[in-house]
Parts: structure tokens; C-alpha cells; sequence
């Protein structure tokens, strides 16, 4: 935080040196034409030094551009009315207000839609990724259900064949086998409560299940891609 405001300071030199020409310049006394612009003209400087606090929080190098894209054209355009208002300085402030005004709305509008479809696309990527290494989790929680059946050969070697099944599942993931993989999480939870429970005959049904909905995962899965 203390680098970004020491950016900012730095950032927001240049607008510094432009108001104290307008000053200058211009003097203090100012008709309201004259005002309305200088505001909206430093509003529209400060909404692109701003902008890194909204754009940090994505992922993608596009989505950041993109706010920052919005911004840069924004000062862009609003420096055209700025400057004319400025140099002009037409006596009736209503127009060069309300058209500054409607610029400035449709820039914010522009920047939350934007943000929102980035933090949209960041959740979404967020998703693919805990599915990506699910199945991977869901083979460590198995692995550890192995250990406690360490002194029962047959029950061991049963659940193994499944652990080196869930090993070699492709790791890739996606929305159309999340079903399928809440069910294999689910086996799992059974057979771990089994194992605690000691009941020997279950295990090897919900192996048996288990595994089945590994090869129905892995069956799905190739026929997607």
C-alpha cells in the first residue's frame, strides 16, 4: 500500500503542474464554466491514477488493459471539453455541465461493467482450477484411508487398485463431470467412516462402486474432449 501511494504522489505530478498553470495563468477568479471543467479534468486524471487499485485484483494481463484502456480514453475525451470550456468560456455553464457530467457517467458505467465481467472471468478461473487438482485431492484423502488398512492385506489390496486408478485419472477437469466427482468425494467420505467403523464387507462394496465412477469420470471425460 505504501508503494502504491508513493506511485500515486509521482503519478499525480503532471496534474499538479497543469493546475498550477491554470492558476498561473488564468489567476483565482473563475466563472463557473471555468470551474466545472477544471474539476471534471482533474476527476478525469485521478479516475486513471485509481485505477491500479481496481485493476491488481485481476489475473489475466487483457482484463487489467482493459480497465486501463477505459480510463486513458476517458481523460482522452474529457480533455476535448475541458480545454475548449477553459479557453471559451462560454457564459451559459449548463451545457458544458451536463455534457461533462454525461461523459463521466458513461465512464463509470463502462469501468464497473468491465470490472464486473473481469471478476467474473477471475472467479470462473478460480473454479477451473479447483477442479483441475479435485481428483488429485479426492487419490490423497484415499491414500490416507490406505494407511489405517495397513494389517488387512485383502481390504488393502482391494482399495489400492483403486488409489492407483484415481493416480492415473487425467487431472484436467471441468463443469460437465463435477456431478461424477461429487459422487466420488462422497464414496470416499463412506469409505472412510467404513474403515472407522470396521465393517470389512462394505469397504469392499464401495470400492467396488468407487471405482466404477472413476472409470464413469474417466469415460465422460475423454468423450468431452
Amino acid at each position: 500500500m505504501r508503494n502504491f501511494f508513493g506511485k500515486f504522489v509521482l503519478a499525480a505530478l503532471p496534474i499538479a503542474v497543469v493546475d498550477g498553470l491554470f492558476f498561473y495563468v488564468l489567476g483565482t477568479e473563475h466563472s463557473m464554466t471555468r470551474w466545472i471543467s477544471f474539476g471534471f479534468l482533474n476527476l478525469a486524471y485521478v479516475s486513471v491514477l485509481l485505477t491500479p487499485l481496481f485493476a491488481r485484483s485481476s489475473k489475466i494481463m487483457t482484463n487489467r488493459a482493459s480497465l486501463w484502456y477505459i480510463s486513458s480514453w476517458y481523460l482522452f475525451l474529457e480533455l476535448i471539453p475541458a480545454i475548449t470550456c477553459i479557453w471559451v468560456n462560454p457564459e451559459d455553464y449548463r451545457w458544458p455541465l451536463i455534457a461533462q457530467a454525461l461523459l463521466y457517467v458513461v465512464f463509470v458505467f463502462w469501468f464497473i461493467l468491465t470490472y464486473m465481467v473481469n471478476d467474473r472471468i477471475n472467479q470462473s478461473l478460480a473454479e477451473q482450477k479447483a477442479y483441475s487438482t479435485r481428483i488429485n485431492i479426492l487419490a490423497l484423502r484415499l491414500q490416507g484411508t490406505l494407511r489405517d488398512l495397513s494389517g488387512k492385506p485383502e481390504l488393502y489390496e482391494a482399495l489400492n487398485k483403486t488409489f492407483q486408478k484415481m493416480q492415473a485419472c487425467p487431472i484436467k477437469s471441468c463443469e460437465e463431470i463435477k456431478d461424477i466427482e461429487e459422487k466420488i468425494a462422497a464414496l470416499i467420505e463412506q469409505i472412510e467412516q467404513t474403515v472407522e467403523e470396521g465393517n470389512e464387507a462394505e469397504i469392499t462394496t464401495l470400492a467396488k462402486k468407487l471405482n466404477k465412477k472413476i472409470d464413469e469420470r474417466n469415460t465422460t471425460l475423454k468423450f468431452i474432449h
